[in-house]
């Protein structure tokens, strides 16, 4: 099948009922792969050279034998697969993130080792807020932050220092949460839903460097 030059702009090819979508051997050279979402798909012997592929996502996909040379990564995230030695040589993968990943059985990921105990920024790419409004929930003082992709951000607010506390995020997925704790200008995990993944990720410097990675590699609050 050749789908080279095509256009999936934030399209989500999936597998059901168990089953791997067959896209085995499939063309894709120089496609639109921005924000799409590969999930329980075979692309064994696959040649997706050269795509641009910032912010897609490799989920539970069956790789053997694909080729991804030059392919422009960046942002993308890759979870619980099986990767062969020199499947990404030549590709982009700055700010990519990989959880459950294994290159012939060892485990890998293509940002630098972070540090578990340290406290990180929540970020996500695109995160432009519509609308902002203060309000009372109890006894709390709070800011409500809506952003363009209508996830709302639930910001605890000391009226003393004006020092943001405790934050609640919901969305942009439906039933999406983040409960974030802070702690020494970044934040702790209280507690996540288990697509958190999908949308957000944790953020800081490693060696000097700006790098996103996993919220599950964060520290969660005692």
């Amino acid at each position: 099948m050749d789908l080279s030059g095509l256009d999936f702009f934030g399209d989500v090819l999936a597998g059901t009922g168990g089953r791997l979508l067959p896209l085995n051997n499939s063309l894709w050279h120089s496609a639109r792969l921005i924000q799409t979402e590969f999930q329980n798909v075979d692309l064994s012997g696959a040649d997706p050279a050269e795509i641009a592929g910032r912010m897609s996502r490799w989920l539970g996909c069956r790789l053997q034998g694909a080729r991804f040379g030059g392919a422009d990564l960046q942002g993308s995230i890759w979870r619980d697969l099986d990767l062969a030695n020199g499947l990404l040589d030549n590709s982009n993968l700055r700010d990519a993130t990989a959880v459950k990943c294994r290159v012939n059985g060892t485990p890998w990921r293509p940002a630098p080792e972070i540090d578990p105990c340290a406290s990180w920024a929540v970020s996500k790419q695109g995160g432009w807020v519509r609308a902002v409004a203060l309000g009372r929930a109890g006894d709390r003082e709070v800011v409500v932050f809506l952003l363009l992709d209508r996830a709302v951000r639930i910001v605890d607010l000391d009226t003393a220092t004006f020092q943001p506390g405790r934050t609640l995020i919901l969305g942009p997925g439906r039933h999406t949460l983040l409960d974030l704790l802070p702690d020494n200008g970044g934040y702790h995990l209280n507690r996540f839903s288990d697509d958190a993944w999908r949308y957000w990720r944790a953020q800081g410097f490693v060696d000097g460097r700006l790098v996103n990675f996993p919220i599950d590699d964060m520290a969660h609050a005692a």
